[in-house]
């Protein structure tokens, strides 16, 4: 047996500073009352190396002339015990990581990858509209049922769970619902966990449209139809009438009566869009359909509408609304439009028929070319290749369709019982 030279009576005594040898290379060294810890010292290939065994009294000497006994058979053997000791620390810490990374990975939800999804993509959205609806039906109707469903576990049947109480009753929400779904669901299988260099989930998108729908309900076959739009003979009749509503909301409708645009383009129109001295409402590519932007021209009735507008202007934010809802700072909803309709007791109507309306007045009262036509619509007209050498917006000719157009909707008042104005114009 070994000469020890340390007992646990004499370690209790160590306190002063310095290096105590207990034999064989083992040593308790102390810095002070509470810093003492074990070394063992030994010679490997010539050189002598310190090696820590653990702070006393967590290692008391029994245990620490063990872990000393095999250092110093490592180093007999030619292997360094230092060495052997920090790489399997190093596997150690490294297999801690990767099992955080897979309870992490376990933990991540389909909330979590959709909030992490809408995060960076919250600039991209075509308008506020589009921002505001991802989340809130991602709320309404997928979190309650697979929210906190583990990312990589969500298969057809959830899916089919969330969808199943609106696959018929609100088919358009349903079809967006699940749209968003299976973007959001791709968009996870490309992503990657940095730790376990595996993808966030795998197989095939089980909200695809061919998985899930076989396990809902048959949807009767809607007929095909249009927006309820106005015969253009009544138009004039309808502004004067929309010209005695009042409130934001009357003003929005003839600014989108005038100008032939699309309702979420009007209500989101900002004071920074308009050119007064051009007589020019520039819509950027952001908020039209096309994704192009879209300069449309004011006609005098156009322009006598923004004016009553900037009478009820509120902020001089150059970017402020221009027709704004109860939240000053924010556009008005589709719903006050709808509301506006049916306190007219215009219930036949709706306000995307407007469109509908001036298209066909272009084919019956006017020769102006269907190009032209198409464009005052903010249409794409042509092939791509032809859209790739006409460069013109022909603002202009569209400027003198839109003129007609006003007179047509708002005749002077010496025109007697004149409803439509039948123009001769031509580009």
């Amino acid at each position: 047996m070994a000469n020890h030279l340390l007992n646990p009576a004499l370690l209790r005594t160590l306190v002063k500073p310095g290096a105590y040898p207990d034999g064989e290379g083992l040593y308790l060294r102390v810095r002070g009352p509470q810093q003492r810890a074990w070394a063992f010292r030994y010679m490997l290939r010539g050189k002598a190396t310190w090696m820590g065994m653990g702070p006393y009294p967590d290692v008391g000497l029994a245990a620490a002339r063990e872990k000393a006994t095999a250092a110093r058979q490592q180093a007999k053997s030619g292997t360094d015990p230092l060495a052997d000791k920090r790489a399997r620390q190093a596997a150690a810490m490294a297999t801690e990581e990767r099992e955080k990374a897979a309870a992490k990975a376990d933990a991540r939800t389909f909330r979590t990858a959709a909030e992490e999804y809408l995060r960076l993509n919250e600039g991209g959205w075509r308008n506020a509209k589009h921002a505001a609806q991802w989340p809130s039906t991602l709320a309404t109707y997928v979190y309650p049922v697979i929210g906190d469903k583990p990312l990589a576990a969500v298969n057809t049947d959830d899916v089919r769970d969330v969808l199943q109480p609106i696959w018929l009753d609100k088919r358009e929400t349903a079809d967006r619902v699940r749209g968003r779904i299976q973007i959001i669901l791709d968009w996870a299988a490309g992503r990657t966990d940095r730790a376990t260099r595996k993808p966030w989930r795998e197989g095939p998108n089980p909200a695809l449209l061919a998985l899930v729908k076989p396990q809902l309900p048959a949807r009767r076959k809607q007929p095909e139809g249009h927006h309820a739009a106005m015969h253009w003979h009544e138009v004039a009749a309808f502004m004067a009438d929309l010209a005695r509503q009042e409130g934001v909301g009357a003003l929005a409708m003839r600014f989108l009566i005038l100008t032939a645009t699309r309702t979420s383009e009007t209500l989101d129109a900002r004071w920074s869009e308009i050119d007064d001295g051009a007589m020019v409402w520039t819509i950027p590519a952001s908020r039209t359909k096309t994704m192009a932007e879209h300069r449309v021209a004011l006609s005098e009735p156009a322009l006598a509408v923004l004016q009553a507008a900037r009478e009820l202007r509120v902020s001089d934010a150059p970017d402020a609304v221009i027709f704004p809802g109860r939240a000053l700072d924010k556009p008005m909803s589709n719903m006050g439009l709808l509301m506006l309709l049916r306190r007219m007791k215009r219930k036949d109507v709706t306000v995307h028929g407007f469109r509908a309306c001036f298209r066909t007045w272009c084919d019956d009262c006017t020769s102006y070319p269907r190009f032209i036509c198409e464009k005052a619509l903010g249409h794409k007209v042509g092939s791509e290749v032809e859209r790739a050498y006409a460069r013109s917006d022909l603002l202009e000719q569209r400027r003198k369709l839109m003129n007609d157009w006003a007179r047509h909707c708002c005749p002077p008042p010496s025109a007697d019982n004149v409803v439509a104005l039948h123009s001769t114009a031509a580009a």
